[in-house]
């Protein structure tokens, strides 16, 4: 199921660059990933938010994983944020 893996993602985020210092090629791979995570499920967004479709929770629960991976993107890559910006929303994302 695609929630699946949308999770799987969210877990190998956590683990390799939450938790540890990247390296400059998986900090690469991370920035590609998290681009094809977030246009694919808008993509899909697009299908379960049409009326006939009629799924409101799965929708909501689609905009929150769309979200989760915007702020892992712009954590990590987003040249505009700063360090207590990033801090900030993984504490939002990973409360402890």
């Amino acid at each position: 199921m695609w929630f699946d893996w949308m999770d799987r993602m969210l877990d190998i985020h956590r683990a390799n660059f939450v938790f540890r210092e990247a390296t400059a090629a998986e900090l690469e791979q991370h920035e590609t990933g998290l681009k094809v995570a977030i246009r694919t499920s808008l993509l899909i967004n697009t299908l379960i938010e049409d009326p006939e479709f009629n799924e409101p929770d799965l929708a909501s629960r689609l905009r929150v994983r769309i979200q989760q991976f915007k702020d892992a993107y712009d954590t990590f890559h987003d040249s505009e944020l700063s360090e207590e910006g990033a801090a900030e929303i993984l504490k939002q994302v990973f409360p402890e």
